[in-house]
């Protein structure tokens, strides 16, 4: 379970154009996305 305001170890899931989702494991539903940065 993600917890927030803890120290988190997290995989990759799934990579998309505009940044990446990180979750528990590869088959876990609960992910948070980690969005690209973009150049200013």
């Amino acid at each position: 379970m993600i917890e927030l305001g803890k120290m988190q170890t997290l995989t990759v899931q799934r990579v998309k154009e505009f940044g990446v989702y990180l979750g528990e494991d590869a088959g876990s539903e609960v992910s948070v996305l980690l969005p690209k940065e973009t150049g200013s």
